[in-house]
């Protein structure tokens, strides 16, 4: 929650403000960092004998796998001049951040209990 939490905020501003200054760069690294330890810190976020094959991971984990991937290929989009590649990266790595954190807040899951009960 310490990383995912201020990187929805600073990702909603990312999509709305000027691109490619020197502000969007140093927020979009902050963002990047943010959700890169998001993803591999939910890795280690399981139910041991829940998931799939009693493994403790579950559909919400393949955003994590995503978001690993896709990172580091938008970074490199960037640097290669592919512009639209690296919105579309970031932009679904934004939509990933939100349906993962919609899904991590159903009943039964872990913080769906914590903040529902």
């Amino acid at each position: 929650l310490a990383t995912v939490i201020p990187a929805l905020p600073l990702g909603i501003y990312l999509l709305v403000r000027q691109k490619g200054d020197a502000l969007h760069k140093m927020l979009g690294r902050i963002w990047t960092a943010l959700m890169f330890s998001t993803a591999i810190i939910s890795l280690f976020i399981g139910r041991p004998g829940a998931g799939f094959g009693g493994s403790g991971y579950s559909f919400i984990h393949i955003f994590s796998i995503v978001v690993i991937i896709s990172v580091p290929l938008s970074i490199w989009r960037i640097r290669n001049g592919d512009v639209r590649g690296h919105q579309g990266s970031m932009q679904g790595v934004f939509i990933g951040l939100v349906l993962a954190g919609l899904f991590a807040f159903l009943p039964g899951r872990i913080l769906g209990l914590l903040a529902f009960g």
